[in-house]
């Protein structure tokens, strides 16, 4: 079998060009033509705006995907405005594609 990692990565960037978050999602695959399997993910959740602050971050892996959800908040005021979640997920296929 062989092994691949590859990394997604969720940015977002205010009205001025600047980086407010970046949060990314590593998976490590096996894979043989006839199968394909997730054997490791890691999460990385960098904040660049005060602003912006993590509620939750959680990863896994199932079968031949690797996931992560992140809610993330930010405050306006000192007061909480939005509090979005984010999915990323990358799959594998037994040939070795990763998307």
């Amino acid at each position: 079998a062989q092994s691949a990692t590859k990394n997604y990565t969720k940015t977002r960037y205010d009205e001025s060009g600047n980086l407010d978050w970046k949060i990314t999602l590593t998976a490590t695959f096996t894979y043989d033509g006839v199968t394909a399997r997730c054997t490791a993910t890691d999460l990385d959740v960098t904040i660049y705006d005060s602003s912006w602050y993590q509620i939750s971050a959680y990863h896994s892996r199932e079968a031949a995907q690797g996931y992560a959800n992140v809610q993330l908040g930010r405050k306006h005021l000192g007061v909480t405005v939005e509090k979005p979640t984010y999915y990323l997920s990358l799959n594998c296929t037994p040939d070795g594609n990763i998307s």
